[in-house]
């Protein structure tokens, strides 16, 4: 029995509908987390502990800068001709580049949570203000 264009039609409508209930409470549910987030981020950013925090990993920053510079200087350096000076500074170039960004990404996620629920308070206060 082949479907008719009704039951096709039926049957796109219910897979739209389910898809839209999944999305909405996926939505929900990652608004519910991101307020929650927010709530301890703006209180560990308020800490004295995390400027103690920030000021360690700083350091950290700076000695991989200081590491980056030093296996550029040596991946640059004409005289250096042995292969295996330049892949360990290679290695140790990527490495450090890495963990820097790592360090980066961490030390901003508490404001860019902030950040977010802000924006997301905004958005429903413009929703809600559009509804009424």
């Amino acid at each position: 029995m082949q479907p008719d264009k009704s039951g096709f039609k039926a049957f796109q409508a219910k897979k739209l509908t389910d898809a839209k209930v999944e999305r909405l409470a996926t939505s929900k549910f990652n608004v519910t987390v991101l307020k929650q987030a927010a709530v301890k981020s703006k209180w560990l950013v308020d800490s004295p502990s995390w400027d103690t925090f920030l000021s360690y990993i700083q350091a950290d920053i700076e000695d991989l800068d200081a590491m980056i510079a030093s296996a550029r200087h040596v991946m640059e350096n004409p005289a250096i001709v042995n292969h295996d000076e330049i892949m360990k500074a290679k290695i140790v170039l990527l490495e450090a580049e890495a963990m820097k960004r790592a360090l980066n990404i961490a030390i901003t996620y508490p404001s860019q949570i902030i950040k977010d629920k802000k924006e997301l308070d905004d958005r429903q206060k413009d929703l809600n203000l559009e509804e009424k």
